[in-house]
C-alpha cells in the first residue's frame, strides 16, 4: 500500500461488467473510489464510484464472487449491478473493507437528498407561484444547505432540499419560528398532508479521470 496526495492506493483486481478480469489500482480519493488498470483484452480501464452511490460493503466468498479463486470485496451499488474487488497483500481486504464501509457511511451521513412533495388544492397553482416568488423564509446558506429548489405543477409544490445533514436541516426548520410563519401561508393551498418522496433510481455522469 502507498500513500499518495490524492489518497490510500491499493494494488488490485477487479471483475468488469462483461465479465473480465482487470489488473491496475483502486485510490481512495476524497469523494469517491477510483479504479484504473488494464483489462485481460488490452484495453485501458479507468472507473470511479462516488461513496454515496455504494450502498453495501461485503467480503464475498462465494464462487461466482471470486477472483483468482480468492475472496473478494462486494461493493453493493444505488444504480448499478454488484462489482467485484479484490486487493493484493495480506489483510489489505479487510483494510479496504473497513476503510470503504467508514466512508460510504461518513458520506450518507454527510450529503443527503430530501424531497417535500405538497398537494395543492385546485386553482392554487397562482397562489403557490406567489408564495415561492417572496422566497424561502431562511437563508439557505446560512442554514447549511447546498441546494434548495422548488418546483410546481398545476397540483402540487416539490420543495428540494439538498447538502450535508439535509435531513437534520429540515427537521430543525420544522420547528422554526420564521418556517411555521410561512408554513401558515401555505396552509390554505394543501390539499392533504405533505409526504416525502424516496429515491427509486439515480443515475450520474462518472467524473472523467485525469
Amino acid at each position: 500500500m502507498a500513500t499518495q496526495d490524492r489518497g490510500e492506493s491499493y494494488a488490485a483486481i477487479w471483475r468488469e461488467a462483461n465479465g473480465a478480469i482487470a489488473h491496475g489500482k483502486a485510490e481512495l480519493s476524497p469523494q469517491a473510489l477510483r479504479l484504473e488498470g488494464v483489462a485481460a483484452d488490452g484495453l485501458l480501464s479507468r472507473r470511479e464510484i462516488p461513496y454515496a452511490e455504494i450502498e453495501g460493503v461485503r467480503i464475498g466468498r462465494g464462487q461466482e464472487e471470486r477472483l483468482n479463486s480468492r475472496p473478494t470485496l462486494v461493493l453493493e451499488r444505488v444504480s448499478a449491478p454488484p462489482l467485484q474487488l479484490d486487493v493484493l497483500g495480506a489483510g489489505m481486504l479487510f483494510e479496504l473493507a473497513d476503510l470503504l464501509a467508514a466512508l460510504t457511511i461518513d458520506r450518507r451521513e454527510r450529503y443527503q437528498r430530501v424531497t417535500l412533495i405538497v398537494p395543492l388544492k385546485e386553482h392554487a397553482i397562482e397562489h403557490a407561484q406567489t408564495l415561492v416568488a417572496e422566497g424561502p423564509p431562511f437563508d439557505p446558506e446560512e442554514k447549511g444547505l447546498e441546494r434548495h429548489e422548488v418546483f410546481l405543477t398545476d397540483h402540487e409544490a416539490v420543495f428540494l432540499f439538498e447538502g450535508r445533514n439535509a435531513a437534520d436541516i429540515v427537521q430543525r426548520l420544522a420547528r422554526d419560528p420564521d418556517a411555521w410563519r410561512a408554513a401558515v401561508k401555505w396552509r390554505r393551498l394543501l390539499a392533504g398532508a405533505p409526504r416525502l418522496a424516496h429515491s427509486a433510481y439515480t443515475w450520474q455522469r462518472p467524473a472523467t479521470l485525469p
